[in-house]
């Protein structure tokens, strides 16, 4: 690929660009290995800006004509390095947030990001408020889905570790400004009503009409729209959906 800079590969055998999958659209940007984006179509480096919120990198992709703010270390992660356990968080591992080398990152839970970086002996960025339960890594990846305004927030929950509540009161505007404002969380068009899978809504009818949990088991087994999810999968969506309904 003509883009690719033989020149910065200290092992010319390693890949180090890898295109960017956004929502599941194959992109004009590509990331390299040491948190680098490349824009094909204007053959040119994307340049980055500081978040408000410590010294984390974004940039601007574009995607079907919509202008998305995305976190240099989660596109570097996502390209580089296996996730087989799905961990949300992406730590860095000298605690230096600006270098996104994907030497330095690694995926982990909110549970060892806290603890990286007490053994650090660093201040545990996003937590160090008494009512705080998050850290802002967390809350990166909820505001960066939350700019998916089809995306229902019980999946954003499910992938972030997040509370609803919480991402309910990011979505409008009332927690967590000083991250949310560097996204474009369009909360207004939100509030008119996400798109909700079938399995969720047949869920939702279910519950309505007073069935158990077992019972919407076996029905929806019955039903045919189940797909690949796994019994805690499912069993994890009717308990959000049961908790707090469709929001």
């Amino acid at each position: 690929m003509e883009e690719k800079r033989i020149d910065l590969v200290d092992d010319p055998s390693l890949n180090y660009w890898e295109r960017i999958i956004y929502r599941d659209v194959s992109t004009e940007y590509f990331v390299s290995r040491r948190g680098e984006v490349w824009n094909t179509r204007l053959k040119a480096f994307t340049s980055p800006f500081k978040c408000s919120s410590g010294n984390y990198l974004g940039v601007h992709i574009f995607v079907n004509g919509m202008d998305y703010k995305c976190m240099v270390h989660r596109l570097v992660a996502i390209a580089f390095i296996p996730n087989p356990e799905n961990k949300p968080q992406v730590n860095h591992i000298n605690a230096k947030t600006f270098i996104n080398r994907v030497d330095n990152l690694e995926w982990v839970t909110p549970k060892e990001n806290i603890h990286h970086m007490i053994s650090l002996g660093h201040q545990i960025v996003g937590v160090d408020h008494k009512n705080a339960k998050w850290t802002e890594d967390q809350i990166h990846a909820v505001c960066e889905m939350l700019q998916n305004v089809e995306l229902p927030l019980s999946d954003i929950a499910k992938k972030t570790g997040v509370t609803i509540e919480t991402i309910q009161n990011i979505r409008k505007r009332g927690g967590w400004k000083h991250i949310a404002k560097d996204y474009n969380i369009n909360s207004d068009k939100r509030l008119q009503g996400p798109k909700f899978s079938p399995l969720s809504n047949f869920i939702h009818k279910l519950i309505s009409e007073g069935k158990t949990n077992q019972e919407i088991s076996v029905a929806i087994s019955m039903s045919g729209l189940r797909t690949t999810e796994s019994n805690k999968s499912i069993s994890d969506r009717i308990y959000h959906i049961r908790q707090i309904g469709l929001v």
